[in-house]
């Protein structure tokens, strides 16, 4: 962007910090923004998370009068909010959706751009709706002197962090672990906002947690769902620097690729054979290798944060409807 014009940036988030989808959607990049001197700014985060517009009579009025260049509605596409978006774009500012879930939306048209977090989702808005999208990867929460440091002489530890929506892919894994009688051979550390979860969310147990784990879990189910999803918690698991035990989808597979780090399961005996390779300390060593610099190259948040950047800068640089 022009170091002579200070556009102003606008977002109206689906939640606040603790939700994850804002955070590392907007929040995260929203941070970068500011720090690269560009006027970005918070318009909406609720406390409660959700996709429809929070908005009264005085965010209305301080939204319109605040002279924004852009606006970018990430995940909140209600009717209200593909009206606002419409009235925006009279005013001549520019609008984009920025999408991580299969959402059918009318959204979708009433902006001048969509941001997506996959190509496989990037594929299926085209095939549903005939549109172009952008796609951006999730850039990497972990700071990057972090590193697993493992759990020592205790036993080989696993560690799974997920919302209470991906519980399924644990629990079919833990029983998979208990009917191999791998139970009294590894101990596996669930973090999420799930009633059964070891650990309850939060940045700061994540990063205990994870300091003291040997390997990591990453379950998916097959669905539509769960293959249209962002590399995101794969590349926070190989960012630490633990091996990863995967089921697949495109984003993991094609990020595998250029990292190395992981190995895929999908049937009961593969995950049998995964997981008894995995409790092998040398082993662990040679299938991480130097995955964490890999994956940093490709998805530090310096790198993730400059391709917004000149996404923002080419949407204002078009010229206005």
């Amino acid at each position: 962007m022009s170091e002579n014009r200070k556009p102003r940036i606008g977002w109206i988030l689906t939640g606040d910090r603790r939700f994850a989808s804002s955070r590392i959607h907007g929040y995260n990049i929203h941070d970068y923004l500011l720090s690269k001197g560009i006027d970005s700014r918070i318009v909406s985060s609720p406390a409660v998370a959700n996709c429809a517009l929070q908005f009264g009579v005085h965010d209305r009025l301080k939204l319109f009068t605040g002279r924004y260049d852009l606006v970018i509605f990430q995940k909140v596409y209600d009717d209200k909010a593909v009206a606002l978006a419409r009235n925006l774009q009279k005013l001549r500012v520019k609008t984009v959706f920025l999408l991580c879930d299969l959402v059918e939306t009318p959204m979708i048209y009433a902006v001048d751009h969509v941001i997506v977090t996959s190509q496989t989702l990037a594929s299926w808005v085209y095939r549903q709706f005939g549109v172009t999208t952008e796609i951006i990867d999730d850039a990497i929460e972990i700071p990057d002197n972090f590193r697993a440091e493992g759990s020592g002489a205790g036993l080989p530890t696993g560690v799974w962090i997920g919302s209470k929506d991906n519980w399924g892919g644990i629990s079919r894994v833990l029983k998979m672990i208990r009917s191999f009688g791998l139970d009294k051979l590894m101990e596996v550390v669930t973090i999420s906002d799930h009633d059964e979860a070891a650990v309850a969310w939060s940045k700061q147990n994540v990063l205990r947690c994870c300091r003291l784990a040997d390997f990591s879990l990453l379950p998916v189910d097959d669905t539509l769902r769960a293959r249209v999803k962002s590399s995101n918690r794969l590349a926070m698991f190989l960012s630490m620097g633990l091996p990863v035990l995967a089921e697949r989808i495109p984003a993991y597979e094609d990020l595998s690729e250029k990292t190395g780090g992981v190995v895929f399961a999908g049937s009961d005996k593969e995950w049998q054979y995964a997981l008894e390779n995995i409790l092998n300390q040398r082993y662990r060593d040679e299938l991480v290798g130097d995955a964490a610099d890999k994956v940093r190259e490709l998805l530090d948040i310096s790198v993730i944060g400059e391709r917004w950047v000149d996404c923002l800068s080419d949407l204002l640089a078009r010229r206005a409807h």
